[in-house]
């Protein structure tokens, strides 16, 4: 999570960007959880066409709102921190402050999951589905945002994917003045809850195994249908990243694994079982979004095969 204005990631400003000469921007992202980079490239490049369509699309909530919250949403791997931070340090350039708030950055701590783990399933012990998340956490930073001063700073919570768990309070970032907007990204935001008749019948390996009575999926989605849908509520405008299969997600994570460089020392990796049985735990709402979200949406994003980006009728090309 970090604070973005036209000066974040080392970007030439606004001023300096030349349309004639330059025909792209490299969007370097990389996570404050000491995770490997979010794109599908710690290079990914995306036209300035897409961030204009965007901004467009996005002017009446900007306008409407003293403090607009955008949502980006999307399966693993499908670029959603790389296209927050390039659609943040675009709408920077024009003036306005936005604060990235991804909900991996709400996961209870290690020891709230693993008392749900206890006491619910065990299959709570892995972060990531709904009911893993502080939604209280997350309401209680939109309501204080907007009042936001050197008195009354916010504080946004980080998470350590390494540690797997809450980063402690001294790394968390300190907000002193309201931004214009709030963009939360996260692979199940504005996900609404599944019929319960759909829970029965065991989507793979892992829930017919692990959870044969059905008791994991159903407090997961009682969290959707409650406390995540009054939280997704807040959003004002919802873009989708719309992949070409549920597949591309165990390609995409495994192309991330085998990034993992010497210097990453302190990730340890997944072999091929363990990503399988990690996707495992989220197969059944990615396929559930992917059904569903484009249908909600107000803004639809193609992602294909090479990572290029097709918004509305207008393709725009991937070098």
């Amino acid at each position: 999570m970090v604070f973005l204005d036209n000066k974040s990631f080392g970007f030439p400003s606004k001023d300096s960007y030349n349309t004639e000469s330059d025909s792209f921007w490299v969007v370097y992202s990389y996570s404050v959880t000491s995770e490997v980079p979010i794109s599908i490239d710690t290079q990914h490049i995306y036209e300035p066409a897409l961030f204009e369509a965007l901004s467009s699309r996005l002017n009446v909530p900007l306008k409407n709102r003293v403090l607009s919250i955008i949502a980006i949403s999307g399966p693993q791997g499908s670029g959603k921190s790389t296209l927050a931070g390039g659609l943040a340090r675009h709408l920077g350039g024009e003036g306005l402050s936005a604060v990235v708030l991804s909900i991996d950055d709400l996961y209870f701590t290690k020891s709230e999951r693993l008392k749900l783990a206890k006491t619910v399933h065990p299959l709570f012990k892995t972060r990531g589905v709904p009911g893993t998340h502080d939604i209280e956490l997350g309401n209680s930073i939109l309501d204080a945002l907007p009042e936001a001063s050197e008195e009354t700073p916010v504080l946004l919570p980080r998470f350590d994917k390494a540690a797997d768990d809450r980063a402690p309070i001294d790394h968390w970032q300190k907000m002193t003045a309201p931004p214009h907007l709030i963009i939360l990204e996260g692979w199940c935001v504005g996900l609404p809850a599944e019929e319960n008749r759909t829970l029965l019948s065991p989507i793979n390996t892992l829930e017919a195994q692990e959870d044969p009575d059905c008791v994991w999926r159903q407090y997961v989605n009682a969290q959707l249908a409650g406390p995540y849908a009054d939280f997704f509520a807040r959003i004002d405008h919802l873009i989708y990243l719309q992949i070409p299969s549920f597949d591309h997600v165990f390609r995409w994570r495994s192309w991330q694994e085998q990034k993992l460089t010497t210097s990453d020392a302190h990730q340890k990796r997944m072999s091929p079982e363990d990503l399988i049985r990690f996707i495992d735990h989220y197969e059944r709402l990615t396929k559930h979004g992917m059904r569903t979200l484009p249908k909600i949406a107000d803004t639809l994003i193609k992602v294909q095969d090479d990572h290029s980006m097709q918004i509305s009728d207008v393709q725009l090309p991937h070098p």
